[in-house]
């Protein structure tokens, strides 16, 4: 968890690659956008390896697959595919409200085809504008990226909430948090892992911040073992 103060128009990154929300001609056909969620359903940012299906919640996530990793869903039954614990979820908190769908207006997702990259952005009261986009590395085939803007419209406190949950398809967790340093750098790192139900699959995954200016103050909160904040 950490907490931000940020003055009016001013601008935070959260996760290290800057997202242009402009399109050119050249990516005309590539993309596709909308402002609707009847009948939602998103479509899975994946690289071969693990994929993300969005949600139309701000800042959460449907499911992550693991890909060739099952399990069976109960002694007798048959074989079903992993879901990894989630690790993308935030809550983010403006001036002591949170964010949800029902709060926020001009929500628009979308999808680039050819960046392999899926958008969300919306305004929160005249507080602040949010966009925020998730990429499934392909160089890195283990790894998602979330690079999320947060652009102040007035003096407002920022509240970030991100960790790793589980759920009870998982046993024997075990949760941590360390701050790797190199010279001068420092990246926080959130880790759970975990025994899949019948003992078949260890997963482990992590979850870190990076910030394009100073980090602010973390502090790391373990609600039970299903949740590491």
């Amino acid at each position: 968890m950490f907490i931000l103060k940020m003055s009016k128009k001013s601008l935070i990154i959260l996760l290290f690659l800057i997202v242009q929300n402009s399109f050119s001609q050249n990516d005309k056909g590539w993309v596709i956008s909308t402002k609707k969620t009847e009948n939602y359903a998103g479509v899975t940012v994946a690289n071969g390896r693990i994929g993300v299906l969005p949600s139309k919640e701000p800042f959460k996530i449907n499911s992550i697959i693991l890909n060739n990793v099952f399990e069976k869903e109960s002694e007798l039954g048959v074989s079903k595919i992993v879901e990894a614990p989630h690790f993308m979820d935030l809550n983010v908190y403006v001036d002591g409200e949170l964010i949800t769908y029902y709060n926020v207006s001009n929500w628009e997702q979308t999808l680039n085809m050819k960046k392999a990259s899926f958008t969300t952005s919306f305004k929160y009261k005249n507080k602040v504008k949010v966009s925020y986009t998730y990429y499934a590395l392909r160089n890195l085939p283990y790894v998602v990226l979330n690079d999320i803007n947060i652009e102040s419209l007035d003096d407002v406190e920022i509240k970030v909430f991100g960790g790793v949950t589980s759920s009870e398809e998982f046993k024997n967790e075990i949760n941590s948090f360390r701050v790797l340093k190199d010279l001068e750098a420092r990246m926080p790192i959130l880790q759970t892992v975990a025994k899949t139900r019948f003992d078949k699959h260890t997963i482990s995954v992590s979850s870190t911040f990076i910030f394009e200016n100073e980090a602010p103050k973390l502090q790391h909160i373990k609600l039970d073992d299903l949740v590491n904040l």
